[in-house]
């Protein structure tokens, strides 16, 4: 599928726009940062090339996805998939008043989303150029915003955001994950493994079974052992080889 699409999500519950954002990499797929308002959706909108857009109905402050959905009919032209817990007649008639591409009802599974983006795909590949004028922001256009990368982590209950890039290592403690950021320790129930895989790309890196750093806190790397500072961790004979190369890659 190569990039995917490039996808907005307009949801206005941080925990599933953020779940959902996960799901769209897994597909393959590029998703923008997830958007909670109407404003900051015209404002995405305005400034980044959009191929389909998945629209909450029910979002903050009152606002209904369906009105973003008319504009998009309207004006500019992008497919757009409805995702939202209610199934009831009123919302079904308002929705019969727009050309979505597709209707997911939360809770959907990982398959459901999967074939809905593959039919928008595969119209996208067979579709003719519409003859419409294309939409034309009345703002000059800006570079687009580049967001830090983020995790959401439950901490007692609570869901919190946190920048990658503040992360300096993380440490599993039986069924815990202690957390170390530039500010203090954060604690979750979240698996070491799968936290480490999350971030990755980020240069967030496993160097032991019970242990991961942050590549950019790296300050001095031997054979058994890596630096964050003070701190010194030993370094597993099965990550070394993996850690070398993505310490050497930041350094140049």
């Amino acid at each position: 599928m190569g990039n995917g699409l490039r996808i907005m999500i307009v949801e206005d519950d941080a925990v599933i726009g953020e779940g959902l954002h996960v799901q769209l990499r897994k597909l393959g797929h590029t998703p923008l940062p997830p958007v909670r308002n109407l404003d900051r959706a015209h404002h995405l909108l305005d400034h980044n090339p959009i191929d389909v857009v998945m629209l909450d109905i029910h979002l903050q402050r009152g606002e209904s996805g369906i009105d973003l959905a008319h504009h998009l009919d309207a004006e500019r032209h992008i497919p757009y998939i409805y995702l939202t817990a209610y199934s009831d007649d009123r919302t079904l008639k308002e929705v019969a008043e727009t050309h979505p591409s597709g209707y997911l009802v939360k809770p959907f599974r990982r398959a459901e989303l999967k074939a809905a983006l593959t039919l928008v795909a595969a119209r996208k590949s067979t579709s003719k150029p519409t003859a419409s004028r294309p939409f034309q922001p009345t703002m000059k256009l800006r570079k687009p915003e580049k967001e830090a990368a983020h995790i959401f982590i439950n901490v007692g209950g609570e869901w919190e955001r946190l920048d990658i890039r503040d992360i300096r290592h993380l440490k599993s403690d039986r069924v815990y994950t202690e957390i170390h950021t530039v500010e203090g320790v954060r604690v979750t129930r979240k698996p070491l493994g799968e936290l480490a895989d999350e971030m990755a790309e980020h240069g967030i890196l496993r160097i032991h079974r019970s242990q991961a750093v942050n590549t950019a806190f790296v300050t001095r790397l031997e054979t058994e052992q890596v630096h964050l500072g003070q701190e010194v961790f030993t370094v597993s004979r099965t990550y070394r080889r993996i850690l070398k190369e993505a310490v050497t890659q930041r350094r140049n």
